[in-house]
C-alpha cells in the first residue's frame, strides 16, 4: 500500500530490503581518488565548478533536511559534485533513542540512493554515547574513505571523551583506509586522516569574496546591526548576522537572541553586539568601497588595528 501513497518516509520511492536488526541501508565503499574542496550543502546551488567540489552536511540540520523531503528534487544537483558526504543528521545523546535511530536511517536511505543513481558518497561516521554502538555503525562500509566532524566536541572533558571513545571504536569496527576530518583533530586521533577546513578555512574563503552589497552596508551602518564573533573564548572578526549564518550554521534571525542572551551555540561560539563607535567606524570605512572591491580585506585592516595594510595599486593605509 506505502507504495502508492505520497511522501511514506520515501519508502514509495526505494524499500531497500538489507539484513540487520533495524534496517539500516548499506552504503557501499568509496575511495577518495583526488584532493578535492568541500563546501558545506547550502552553497552547493551556487558553487562554479561542482564538478571539482565535493559537499559536506556538518550543518545544522534545518539547513539539509529538505533533501530527505524532497530527494527527487536535489539529486539531479547533488550528481555533479566530484564527492558527497552522507548527510550527518544529528544522533544527540539526549536525543530519544527512536530518533537517533531515525536519523541514522535517514542517513543511509539518502547514501543509498545516491549510490544507486552513479553518486559517489562518502559515509559521514557519527556516534552517541557508548550504547549508541549497538547500532550507530550499522551500514557503514569496511575499508572505506569515510568522513568525521569533531566540531562542537572538543569544548568540555565529558564531550572530548565522548568522541574519542566513538572514534576509536570506529577504526576498530570499519577500519578505514582515509578519514577526512572536520574541524580540530585531537592528538589521540590516529590513521590516514585528511584534515579539511572548519570555521578558521571557511573564514579565509570568505574573505576573499565579496559578500556584503552597498545597500546592506547602508542599512548596517544605521542599524549598527555587526557583531563580535568568538570562537571558543577568542575573538574570530567582526560580521553581519548573515555572515555569521554563513559561518557557524546559525539561522541569522538567532543572532541577535545569542548575543542578548549570552548563551555559547554549539557549545563554542559565543556573540556579543560589536561597539557603536567601531560600528560607525567600520561602516563608514566599507562604505566608500565600490562594489568590485574586497570588502573583506578592508575589514581584515580594521581589525588589525595599528598595523599597517597595503591593498596593490593603493596608498598605504591605516586605521586613524
Amino acid at each position: 500500500m506505502y507504495r502508492s501513497q505520497r511522501n511514506y518516509e520515501n519508502l514509495e520511492k526505494r524499500l531497500f530490503n538489507v539484513p540487520g536488526k533495524y534496517g539500516i541501508p548499506v552504503i557501499e565503499p568509496t575511495h577518495l581518488k583526488r584532493k578535492i574542496d568541500f563546501i558545506p550543502f547550502n552553497y552547493a546551488k551556487t558553487i562554479d565548478h561542482p564538478e571539482n567540489k565535493g559537499i559536506h552536511f556538518f550543518l545544522d540540520d534545518y539547513q539539509f533536511n529538505r533533501v530527505w523531503a524532497r530527494p527527487r528534487t536535489y539529486l539531479h544537483m547533488i550528481q555533479k559534485f566530484a564527492y558527497v558526504m552522507s548527510p550527518d543528521f544529528s544522533i544527540y545523546v539526549d536525543f530519544p533513542l527512536v530518533i537517533q535511530l531515525y536519523n541514522h536511517y535517514r542517513k543511509h536511505w539518502l547514501a543509498a540512493y545516491w549510490q544507486e543513481n552513479g553518486v559517489e558518497v562518502i559515509p559521514s561516521i557519527s556516534w552517541g554515547n557508548e550504547e549508541s554502538f549497538e547500532w550507530c555503525f550499522d551500514g557503514e562500509p569496511h575499508y572505506s574513505t569515510v568522513a568525521v566532524s569533531s566540531v562542537g566536541t572538543q569544548s568540555s572533558q565529558e564531550g572530548r571523551s565522548v568522541f574519542l571513545q566513538g572514534y576509536m571504536e570506529m577504526m576498530r569496527r570499519l577500519e578505514p583506509e582515509a578519514i577526512i576530518f572536520y574541524g580540530d583533530v585531537p592528538e589521540q586521533c590516529k590513521g590516514n586522516i585528511i584534515p579539511i577546513g572548519s570555521f578558521q578555512e571557511k573564514f579565509k574563503k570568505f574573505s576573499i569574496t565579496p559578500q556584503i552589497d552597498l545597500k546592506e552596508l547602508n542599512l548596517m551602518k544605521k542599524a549598527k546591526k555587526i557583531w563580535n564573533l568568538y570562537r571558543e573564548g577568542e575573538l574570530q572578526g567582526i560580521f553581519t548576522s548573515s555572515e555569521i549564518s554563513d559561518l557557524t550554521g546559525m539561522h541569522k534571525n538567532n543572532v541577535s537572541n545569542y548575543a542578548e542572551l549570552g548563551s555559547l551555540y554549539k557549545g563554542i561560539y559565543r556573540i556579543e553586539k560589536a561597539d557603536e563607535s567601531l560600528a560607525n567606524e567600520w561602516a563608514t570605512v566599507t562604505e566608500g568601497i565600490t562594489a568590485g572591491a574586497d570588502r573583506r580585506i578592508w575589514q581584515w585592516a580594521f581589525l588589525l588595528g595599528p598595523w599597517w595594510y597595503m591593498w596593490p595599486g593603493q596608498k598605504w593605509l591605516s586605521r586613524r
